[in-house]
């Protein structure tokens, strides 16, 4: 798909439209992380596919790091071992109340990625509860 075939994002604090950067260098500090569309003059951006697909929803600061939390909390949920990377999203877009193709931590918003966060916590911190019971049953049987 060439670079026309993709409209511009529209950045949701501000309303203009985002500018396509070929690089990331501008964001990142001299590091190049790939092609991003970026909003100048709020500082959001978000970074895109070879064809210029926006990978989620322009993001500011405050998102960013939501955004890292929220795959911080995820990832442990298949990275442990206990879900596949797929049945984790399932899993995940259950809780979440959204179809597994709405179920992209890049196209959420500050409320859903605290969510996030929230429910895999509770859900590790039952898998942790479960294993120490599981332990405690071994050592009494």
């Amino acid at each position: 798909m060439n670079r026309a075939a993709i409209a511009n994002p529209i950045c949701p604090y501000c309303s203009r439209p985002a500018v396509f950067t070929p690089n990331s260098t501008s964001v990142y500090h001299g590091h190049d992380y790939g092609p991003l569309w970026v909003c100048r003059s709020c500082q959001a951006w978000v970074g895109c596919h070879a064809d210029t697909t926006p990978l989620g929803r322009l993001a500011n600061k405050e998102l960013r790091r939501l955004k890292v939390r929220a795959h911080a909390a995820f990832d442990v949920l298949w990275k442990s071992g206990h879900m596949s990377r797929g049945g984790a999203y399932a899993w995940l877009a259950e809780r979440m109340e959204v179809t597994r193709d709405q179920c992209r931590i890049g196209l959420f918003n500050e409320a859903q990625c605290l969510l996030v966060e929230t429910v895999c916590e509770q859900w590790v911190d039952c898998w942790v509860k479960l294993l120490a019971s599981s332990v405690a049953a071994d050592r009494v049987g």
